[in-house]
């Protein structure tokens, strides 16, 4: 038995497995409609403002996924930038940044003055921008 699907109006030949896949598909589709009109579902493209559809005037902006990406990219960078400190600086960096101290409580930490912490900070810090323009 040959079995045949249309497309745009021409008739073309497909496997058997296409065909029941063509139709499971459409018979699925048919289906979702029914139910729709069954519970009183409209589609969203069915509301329009002053012409212009309601989907092309409503915007979702809760989520901006490129500004999301662009700062799960900047993560990863600055994970590989903090894994090429040496310990001690990464113990700095830890504490100055993610744990909040100030200079001078880290100086008092590290035994060293809060002058010499502060050019060694400034340091690290250079390293690590150094890290993000390669």
């Amino acid at each position: 038995m040959k079995y045949y699907i249309y497309v745009q109006g021409k008739k073309i030949p497909v496997s058997q497995e296409v065909y029941q896949g063509y139709w499971q598909l459409v018979n699925h589709e048919k289906y979702l409609d029914r139910k729709d009109r069954k519970f009183g579902v409209l589609p969203f493209s069915l509301f329009e403002v002053d012409g212009v559809l309601l989907e092309n005037v409503v915007q979702d902006t809760s989520v901006n996924v490129e500004k999301l990406t662009e700062t799960k990219i900047l993560i990863e960078q600055l994970n590989k930038a903090l894994q090429t400190l040496s310990a001690k600086e990464f113990e700095i960096i830890v504490a100055l940044y993610f744990k909040e101290y100030t200079i001078r409580e880290v100086a008092i930490q590290q035994n060293i003055s809060p002058t010499s912490l502060f050019r060694m900070r400034n340091a690290i810090l250079e390293n690590l921008r150094k890290f993000f323009d390669k």
